[in-house]
């Protein structure tokens, strides 16, 4: 192939206003990752900063087993045009929101106890991170299939430039520089994420009002589960 006949596929493919959004957008996201992190390592001393990391670690692990790989499946479906399925979606949120309250239960009851440096108080701080996390992809991947990429672009950078100026303005701001603090702030910044994506998508709990048989939905969960394995 030619220099010329490459740059020509170059600028049709990613010369293009979708790919310099998401380009910007996570350049901007991977910064933001850099400096949250170099700030946080000389603010808190070591051990804070490692904890940190460790629940951070934490939280990623658990936000995968969370939606367990549905963003996958909802492209693929869509892919093959049968996203839109009679009853699929409403399985699919069904099946999320289910998955979401075991995982939770299980980070904060019983990982706890395996954990025992670690207090209770942290995992209960970092348990929005889990479902701003998984939420986050399920949102980036709606915005794929509605092909709106300058909103993905947007909502791609929001959480981690959020967390950026909350560190900033703790430096700036906070005398006492406590660690426990900080962590306070962080969660409740999480949960305004968290509340503003659950109003975005008009997610809703009332479901669980509806359940009265508890071995049906707990089949249901378990049959849409094996739904999910490859």
């Amino acid at each position: 192939m030619k220099i010329s006949s490459f740059f020509n596929v170059f600028k049709a493919n990613f010369i293009t206003k979708k790919y310099i959004y998401l380009f910007f957008s996570y350049f901007i996201t991977g910064v933001c990752l850099v400096l949250f992190n170099f700030l946080l390592v000389n603010i808190f001393s070591e051990y804070e900063f490692g904890l940190f990391a460790t629940l951070y670690a934490m939280c990623m692990v658990f936000s995968q087993i969370t939606h367990a790989g549905t963003p996958s499946l909802i492209l693929n479906k869509f892919g093959i045009g049968t996203l839109n399925d009679s009853g699929f979606l409403e399985s699919l949120k069904k099946f999320l929101i289910i998955n979401t309250s075991i995982i939770s239960c299980f980070f904060i009851f019983i990982i706890p106890f395996t954990q025992k440096d670690i207090s209770f108080n942290y995992f209960l701080m970092f348990l929005p991170l889990i479902l701003i996390q998984s939420l986050f992809e399920l949102v980036i991947t709606k915005f794929q299939v509605n092909n709106k990429f300058s909103q993905l672009s947007f909502f791609n950078m929001v959480p981690n430039l959020s967390r950026l100026f909350l560190l900033i303005s703790f430096y700036l701001l906070s005398s006492s520089k406590s660690f426990i603090s900080f962590l306070q702030l962080y969660m409740l910044v999480n949960l305004v994420l968290l509340y503003f994506m659950i109003r975005k998508q008009n997610l809703s709990l009332k479901f669980f009002t509806e359940i009265r048989s508890l071995s049906i939905y707990l089949r249901n969960y378990f049959k849409f589960f094996l739904y999910l394995l490859p």
